[in-house]
């Protein structure tokens, strides 16, 4: 799963764990979700709409910057495949503007 912030027009990737092969990578901004924006979103809004149906899918407009470079990469599509959400302790399962959000 990845952690998420809200960071200016939409969310940037703050956290992987080992089993996130899915191509986001750490400080990818999301920017939109499905073809709809996501600036005007809030964490809670994002959380609810990135969680779907497991097998289902969800296609996120990403902004990379190539940290070797510093050069900011033109936005593409990624098409990830929702698992199920899994919630324990440590996991940001109930989230506020200021919390992450856990996207498995």
């Amino acid at each position: 799963g990845a952690i998420f912030k809200k960071s200016g027009g939409g969310f940037v990737v703050t956290s992987l764990d080992a089993a996130s092969a899915n191509g986001l990578l750490l400080d990818d901004l999301v920017i939109a979700m499905d073809d709809t924006p996501l600036a005007d979103n809030t964490l809670e809004q994002f959380r609810q709409r990135v969680q779907g149906s497991p097998g289902s899918t969800v296609s996120l407009l990403v902004v990379r910057v190539d940290h070797s470079t510093n050069i900011t990469l033109p936005p593409f599509d990624l098409v990830l495949t929702r698992r199920p959400w899994i919630s324990d302790d440590r996991d940001h399962s109930r989230v506020s503007e200021r919390d992450h959000s856990r996207v498995s």
